[in-house]
């Protein structure tokens, strides 16, 4: 059986969980695997919330580029990795930058996706010397880049609104996760209802449902403790300074997503130095996993060129 996944025994002994995919292969024969980048480009891939490693798995929605190395990171608490209950968005970019030095990446590209944002930002100000290219991917801004009522969906309003008088818990993921995994297709179904045709077509697929579902459920292999505080981190304050950011991001947005709606693209570009935007005008929050050969491509080609 090919392996999925590796981890990485951190400085303070937690454990890491990653994989490197080899876009040459475009296979999980590669996964978990240090290959030498041989000047090849590097990504780092940051997974949705809740999400997994398994995001940037490849499959019939994740094409990956040819020679391409995509590193995609369990946060902790999540899939392969240990918890850190104390931690914050910049202590992730230093666990990022610790497995950059176990694999020899000295510099790479990072693409954050709808939660993920916030932590491939968080490395960029952390490491502005290390971070060449960057991409956000339906990406949710900060707090003060986000507004109740700027026509994201509902679930995202109430979780926005209950987060200003309490935590995200553990309890109210878990029983989000047993619904999610005793009844998949409706559950999906319910989620899209005020979603965009080219969402709900994604969710009603079998191929990316598989694999949407896959790593939800990587997301809560040591339970759902993980993804919740997750959740928690990226609706919180991010205590990131943006201004620290050098490398240019590409800004990928689809003008009918409901759960990060394009406002929160508009705030990105006015708040980083450098961005360049790809507006599609068809499509939802699953961008990602309609058109992931072209948005991996397009940062690959920036991260290879001196």
């Amino acid at each position: 059986m090919a392996e999925l996944g590796r981890q990485l025994r951190l400085s303070d002994g937690r454990a890491l969980g990653y994989a490197v995919w080899d876009g040459a292969h475009n296979s999980d024969e590669f996964a978990g695997a240090t290959v030498d980048p041989l000047d090849r480009p590097v990504i780092f891939g940051f997974h949705g919330t809740p999400g997994s490693r398994f995001d940037f798995r490849p499959s019939a929605v994740m094409d990956h580029p040819p020679g391409a190395l995509v590193v995609s990171v369990d946060r902790p608490g999540i899939g392969l990795s240990d918890a850190d209950p104390r931690r914050q968005l910049s202590d992730f970019a230093d666990d990022i930058a610790a497995l950059a030095d176990h694999l020899g990446y000295e510099r790479f590209g990072v693409l954050g996706y709808s939660g993920g944002g916030s932590y491939a930002l968080a490395v960029a100000a952390a490491y502005p010397d290390r971070v060449t290219e960057g991409s956000l991917v339906g990406a949710l801004a900060p707090p003060q880049g986000r507004a109740v009522g700027d026509g994201q969906s509902f679930a995202l309003k109430l979780a926005m609104e209950a987060r200003r008088y309490l935590p995200v818990t553990a309890s109210v993921i878990a029983v989000a996760h047993a619904v999610l995994s005793r009844f998949p297709g409706p559950t999906l179904a319910l989620a899209s209802l005020d979603m965009p045709a080219s969402d709900r077509d994604v969710l009603a697929d079998d191929r990316s449902r598989a694999h949407l579902l896959a790593t939800y459920r990587e997301a809560a292999r040591s339970g759902t403790s993980g993804a919740a505080a997750d959740l928690d981190l990226v609706l919180s304050d991010w205590g990131v300074d943006l201004g620290r950011v050098r490398a240019p991001f590409a800004v990928w947005q689809g003008a009918l997503d409901t759960v990060v709606p394009p406002s929160h693209a508009d705030w990105f570009d006015s708040a980083l130095a450098s961005t360049h935007r790809f507006d599609l005008d068809d499509d939802g929050h699953t961008l990602l996993y309609r058109h992931s050969a072209v948005i991996l491509e397009e940062l690959a080609q920036r991260v290879s060129t001196p």
